[in-house]
């Protein structure tokens, strides 16, 4: 079966996303011109970003297994295609 997308839409698509990373860019160059505050609040932001990394890790760890027990049960059920399909999605 073959599905015609307009040439329109796949242009547009990509003006867009050309159009985000622009905007995504210039906020970023933006931000880092910013001043950081106060030795504290850059010792506090610290705390925060290591906090929040451990939690991240503690939260990925078991997610990443159960994703895994998932693929191997659908490739084991199913088909390998489907299990892949899984793990990109």
């Amino acid at each position: 079966m073959h599905f015609a997308v307009p040439t329109e839409w796949i242009l547009a698509s990509v003006a867009v996303g050309l159009f985000g990373l622009v905007f995504v860019s210039a906020y970023g160059v933006m931000v880092i011109r910013n001043d950081c505050g106060t030795p504290r609040m850059v010792q506090i932001a610290t705390y925060i970003r290591k906090g929040a990394i451990s939690f991240l890790i503690a939260e990925f760890i078991p997610l990443i297994l159960l994703v895994i027990g998932i693929m191997i049960l659908l490739i084991l059920l199913f088909q390998w295609r489907l299990g892949v399909c899984y793990v990109i999605g």
